[in-house]
């Protein structure tokens, strides 16, 4: 147990913070039982106070104030309700007493000062457990909806960069050459020849594959060199200052590629060998064009939140 909390606390500290924030709540709520004039003046409806932090308490600072502020909202709404029906059902006869109170559900048997006393003390409990909740949830190493929004948004992007860096030299990796087969036994030229056709066959792959490698790893490299330094803006809220040049270098390897693409002699080249390539080539071409979206939408958030200018570096 001790080892998943200290793994817990590594990946995400919040949640430890949380977990004693609400712990700090709810003993805070809980001295309306052990401390005896708080005691007598509230009684058994101190339980609603724990009750209310249990509900009300979340994780960031907004939803926290949204559940108080409705839960307090409710209660006082629903006890005005429920003193007006019981006066209602006062002013009616005896007969007329009962069938209001049970047609309105409402708090049958009770006298009008028992009613209004309870009343009193459950809308205080209710009230002092949401105050204390919100209290400490603003006041106490607060978590803004907004930063979680805005760091998740930025681990997003930074693992669209990672892989679009990775997988254009993983896809177009090519094998090195072969050693040449050894002729202590016949047996291994003979192999060797009923498997030359699968050799020829991969050895023309290779070829389409070293064309276009060079502008396809160009594309992946300067499109998750973007991502990233747009996951790093948006992350620390600083203005993206290289993010135009890589876009420029991912659109002139587009170019180069398409050029590829259209002078390619396919007359001897078998298109079911060729196709994974050519299309993980035309899926590249259309990524840049998404990523541009991206940048506009970093620069416009950037322009919108005032993001600050990093300090120019200089070198030695």
């Amino acid at each position: 147990m001790a080892k998943k909390i200290k793994k817990l606390g590594q990946d995400d500290p919040q949640r430890i913070i949380h977990s004693l924030k609400v712990g700090l709540a709810l003993t805070l709520v809980s001295l309306f039982y052990y401390i005896q004039p708080l005691y007598d003046r509230i009684g058994e409806n101190s339980i609603w106070a724990v009750i209310i932090v249990i509900l009300v308490f979340e994780f960031s600072v907004g939803a926290t104030l949204g559940k108080g502020l409705n839960r307090m909202l409710a209660t006082l709404s629903a006890g005005a309700l429920g003193v007006g029906v019981h006066h209602l059902a006062t002013l009616s006869s005896e007969k007329g007493e009962p069938i209001v109170l049970g047609f309105f559900v409402a708090m049958i048997g009770y006298r009008v000062d028992k009613v209004l006393q309870m009343a009193h003390q459950r809308v205080t409990t209710i009230i002092l457990g949401s105050i204390i909740a919100i209290v400490i949830c603003i006041c106490i190493r607060p978590v803004w909806i907004g930063e979680e929004l805005q760091n998740l948004i930025a681990n997003n992007i930074e693992k669209l960069g990672n892989f679009l860096q990775g997988f254009g030299s993983e896809f177009f990796k090519i094998p090195e050459d072969r050693q040449p087969l050894s002729d202590i036994a016949f047996i291994q030229g003979y192999k060797s020849l009923l498997t030359s056709k699968n050799n020829e066959e991969t050895m023309t792959l290779n070829e389409f594959g070293r064309k276009i490698q060079e502008p396809s790893t160009k594309i992946c490299s300067e499109s998750g060199k973007a991502l990233r330094e747009l996951a790093s803006a948006v992350k620390k809220m600083n203005q993206p200052t290289s993010v135009n040049a890589h876009i420029e270098n991912s659109k002139t390897a587009i170019e180069n590629l398409k050029f590829m693409l259209d002078t390619y002699h396919l007359e001897d080249a078998d298109l079911q060998e060729i196709m994974p390539s050519a299309e993980v080539a035309l899926t590249l071409i259309d990524v840049v064009p998404c990523i541009v979206k991206i940048a506009d939408a970093v620069q416009e958030l950037a322009s919108l939140a005032h993001f600050k200018t990093p300090a120019t570096r200089v070198s030695p």
